[in-house]
């Protein structure tokens, strides 16, 4: 790598593309990406990873308290209405992955798709559904991982979950020290660092086929 800890637009792409295809080879192997994608528009590229929103049961507890009574009451209605409604589909949480053209490093977009428009773009959705509780203190003190917010995605324009990349360069020459790493693994590296705190991991599998 010629800029470590910072990526030039091929290195990106190389590593974008070389975890797309450990993922079209091994997929199989692992049960928490369903799909990845490597996405070209224009002259932007980027790595698209989608798995299955996993509730925390832990952080949506008090929310859940909160609404027992008002669910009590309306239990019978619902029941009538649910039986009357298809089932939805699942919520799938996308995560997307470009490279950053001020800080020249990965940064983090995501948000949750649901047919029932359950989960808006929102700090209380962030907390409530995708940070893991053990995160929670890191992300609220504005460390590394503290850079969360919401704003357009730069390609689509929606509004979305956003890790500012402000201490990524940091975090990953903490991470590498004076090892020589492939794109490939900085860019799993990199999510092992960051994407934990929002529920995405590199599954094993994925790791072995590097």
């Amino acid at each position: 790598m010629s800029a470590f800890p910072s990526l030039t637009t091929s290195e990106f792409e190389a590593a974008c593309k070389n975890l797309s295809n450990v993922f079209h080879q091994r997929g199989h192997m692992q049960k928490d990406w369903q799909e990845v994608e490597l996405v070209r528009h224009h002259d932007t590229t980027y790595l698209s990873v989608t798995r299955l929103l996993q509730h925390n049961v832990g952080a949506t507890k008090k929310a859940e308290h909160e609404d027992e009574e008002d669910e009590i009451n309306d239990e019978h209605e619902e029941q009538d209405d649910a039986a009357l409604q298809p089932t939805p589909l699942p919520s799938l949480i996308h995560y997307d992955i470009l490279l950053s053209p001020t800080y020249r490093v990965p940064v983090l977009y995501f948000h949750i798709q649901d047919s029932l428009h359950r989960y808006p773009p929102t700090m209380k959705t962030l907390y409530e559904h995708l940070i893991p509780p053990h995160f929670t203190p890191q992300t609220e003190s504005g460390g590394v991982i503290g850079g969360l917010s919401i704003q357009d995605h730069p390609v689509t324009s929606r509004p979305v979950f956003f890790i500012h990349p402000c201490h990524t360069a940091d975090v990953m020459a903490a991470s590498v020290g004076d090892r020589q790493v492939t794109e490939v693994e900085y860019l799993t590296m990199w999510i092992g660092a960051l994407g934990g705190c929002v529920g995405l991991n590199v599954p094993l599998a994925l790791v072995h086929g590097e």
